[in-house]
């Protein structure tokens, strides 16, 4: 369990709940690390001490702040490995994932039932690291874009293509990323790819106040790490904040920013 007296207070009882049942200390400091930060920077938007922040939850599971505290702050979290990412916005819905770029045994068997035609095709002819990349990258949009949505892998993956990864001109040509993996985390902070691109997806099976188009950004948090932010509106610029630690819960000692306007 764990023993940091500033998690046990600041969490609500069903987040006690849950670290509770983790298995190992080491993912109950992640989930202690990942409630707490967003805790800590929710309650800064929303003028809210930590403590007394209340979240509520769709039908799919997919969390809010209490409208009490204000409706128009909307939030996403994912972790991985030993990153966690938070991703806010004001006004629009929003959706992030992120993954570390790892050997999947399954990885094509997974990637012919997921994606796209298209996407299984570019994605087949490449090789090694630069497979595991592109697969890793296509998985981070299209989570991004379905969990921004509330849908989360209820709702087909292949039906979310992400058109500028599958594009044969772009994914042939030998690819800039692994120079940028191997720079990434460095003091200048994250890292946007490139620019923010569009997905339109298949409205079947949505909520039709539910938005058709979203724009989706790529980021790479740190060395070996691959993240998509998606939300319903064009965004002008990113901002990244790195949150160190528990200690850093009541203060912004922890904190660092960094600014990237995208086009």
């Amino acid at each position: 369990m764990c023993r940091d007296r500033l998690c046990i207070e600041i969490l609500s009882p069903d987040e006690r709940e849950r670290l509770s049942r983790l298995g190992t200390e080491r993912q109950q400091l992640r989930f202690c690390v990942a409630r707490l930060g967003l805790r800590s920077l929710l309650s800064g938007y929303a003028g809210v001490p930590p403590g007394a922040l209340r979240f509520e939850y769709d039908s799919a599971g997919k969390p809010r702040i209490s409208p009490n505290h204000g409706e128009e702050i909307r939030f996403n979290l994912s972790h991985s490995g030993d990153w966690v990412v938070l991703a806010l916005v004001r006004g629009a819905e929003i959706g992030v994932d992120l993954e570390l770029i790892r050997q999947v045994p399954t990885l094509i068997s997974l990637a012919e039932r997921f994606f796209s035609e298209r996407e299984f095709s570019i994605l087949n002819s490449r090789e090694g690291k630069d497979r595991e990349i592109l697969f890793f990258r296509l998985w981070t949009c299209k989570e991004a874009v379905l969990k921004a949505i509330g849908k989360g892998l209820t709702y087909p993956l292949e039906k979310v293509e992400v058109p500028w990864l599958c594009c044969s001109e772009v994914c042939v040509a030998h690819s800039p990323i692994e120079t940028i993996l191997d720079r990434a985390g460095d003091k200048d902070g994250p890292l946007v790819l490139d620019r923010v691109h569009q997905i339109q997806i298949d409205e079947v099976g949505l909520d039709p106040m539910v938005s058709s188009r979203w724009w989706v950004v790529e980021f790479i948090p740190a060395f070996g790490y691959i993240g998509a932010l998606a939300i319903d509106r064009q965004p002008a610029q990113v901002e990244f904040f790195t949150w160190n630690g528990l200690t850093s819960a009541h203060t912004d000692g922890g904190a660092s920013t960094s600014t990237q306007p995208i086009a």
